[in-house]
This record gives C-alpha cells, sequence and structure tokens, in this order.
C-alpha cells in the first residue's frame, strides 16, 4: 500500500509541475513587453470559442469548468476588462447574458493554444508513436475516473 501510495503522490507533484509550466506557457504580446494571462482565463476563451459566435452563459462555462461561479465571474471580469470577451444580451433570452469572444480574445486563445501546442509537440517528439498513444489512454482514463468521481459528488 506504501509504494501505491508514493506513486500516487509522486505522479501528482509531477502533474502539479507540468501544470506550472502550461500556466507560465500562457502570455499576451502586448506592446513592447509580455503580459500574462492566467491558465484559468484561457481556459475560458478555449470553451467560449468552442461555442463561438453565439456565446455562453456564466452558469455554462461554470458547470464546464467545475468551479463556482464567483471564481469564473472573476476571470470573465478580468478578461472583458482586457477586451478579449464581451458580455451580449443573449438571443434566445432577453434577461440572460452572454459571454463572447472579441477578435483579440479569439487571437490570445488561438495564440496560446498554438504555443501550448508546440511545447507538447516538442515533448512528445522524444516518445515513440507506441508511447505517446499510451499516455494519451492513460491520460483519458484517469480523466474518465476523475469526472465520475466529481459527478458523484455533485
Amino acid at each position: 500500500m506504501n509504494q501505491r501510495k508514493s506513486e500516487s503522490e509522486d505522479c501528482w507533484q509531477l502533474m502539479h509541475k507540468i501544470i506550472f509550466v502550461l500556466q507560465n506557457a500562457c502570455v499576451i504580446p502586448k506592446g513592447s513587453c509580455l503580459h500574462r494571462i492566467t491558465f484559468a482565463q484561457l481556459r475560458v476563451l478555449d470553451i467560449v470559442c468552442r461555442h463561438h459566435p453565439e456565446g455562453l452563459m456564466l452558469k455554462d462555462i461554470t458547470r464546464e469548468l467545475k468551479q463556482t461561479a464567483a471564481t469564473t465571474s472573476v476571470a470573465i471580469d478580468t478578461l472583458a476588462k482586457n477586451g478579449f470577451v464581451v458580455r451580449e444580451q443573449a438571443e434566445h433570452d432577453r434577461r440572460a447574458v452572454a459571454i463572447r469572444l472579441t477578435p483579440e480574445g479569439q487571437r490570445i486563445r488561438d495564440d496560446n493554444a498554438k504555443r501550448l501546442t508546440r511545447r507538447f509537440d516538442e515533448a512528445f517528439a522524444r516518445l515513440s508513436e507506441e508511447d505517446r498513444k499510451h499516455f494519451h489512454r492513460t491520460l483519458e482514463q484517469l480523466w474518465s475516473t476523475f469526472n465520475n468521481k466529481q459527478e458523484e459528488k455533485e
């Protein structure tokens, strides 16, 4: 049991390190300096991008992020302040507000997606095709396990 616990702890600590690298890979070129965009904000842009141009409601973004509405709202406030998303009246419900990407938000999302993809391409280049497929399968299995546990709590 101790061996399994040690492997699990090593695994989540390594995942934290990888997340740190990914978070620091997210930047916004602005003028002559680079400004950071948080990984959480990038995740919001990515989610909204998948539903572009109709946008999404805050509750839908919150559900997909598996975060509180307050946490999601803070990320959206910052993104709106920086001009990356806009809040507009939803087409299907005049009382609802849809979050939509601006052209600048789309560019930031696309630039960061390309940057992160390049980082993964560089890392995966060191692995055999079999190892890449095995790694992907393992990640999918872990995600399925964690996602099912999260859904059980809700």
